[in-house]
């Protein structure tokens, strides 16, 4: 079973909460969400904030491309070979891990139906 799946899986299981974010400046950002509301059918902007999932960075931070993060609290059961990290200080009150991986994500969001934002699934879905 794919890893794609497999977190799937976890998530259904689980039944918790959890988050995916898209961190990136404003041009990268604009990139990112221009697929992303293609394939989603959503409409977010680069200043749609960070509880739709959009953290936008300054011009002057040192990353260029968007990086997609994963978070949530109970890792019980969560799949290996997904390098997961324990939140310290960004998201450490509502998340205790995350994870990332721009693909691995991205299947989550394109072909499992994931969102950008707060993510709970059941069983049924």
């Amino acid at each position: 079973m794919c890893l794609a799946r497999q977190i799937d899986q976890f998530f259904r299981n689980t039944m918790q909460p959890f988050s995916i974010e898209v961190e990136a400046k404003r041009e990268a950002m604009q990139v990112f969400l221009a697929e992303y509301n293609d394939r989603t059918h959503s409409n977010l902007n680069p200043d749609s904030g960070k509880e739709n999932g959009v953290v936008l960075l300054h011009e002057r931070d040192s990353k260029w491309a968007p990086q997609l993060r994963c978070y949530f609290n109970d890792n019980t059961g969560f799949p290996a070979g997904v390098n997961l990290t324990q939140t310290r200080t960004y998201q450490a009150n509502n998340y205790r891990f995350r994870f990332n991986g721009n693909d691995l994500i991205k299947t989550l969001l394109y072909e499992y139906g994931y969102r950008l934002g707060r993510n709970q699934l059941n069983p049924e879905q």
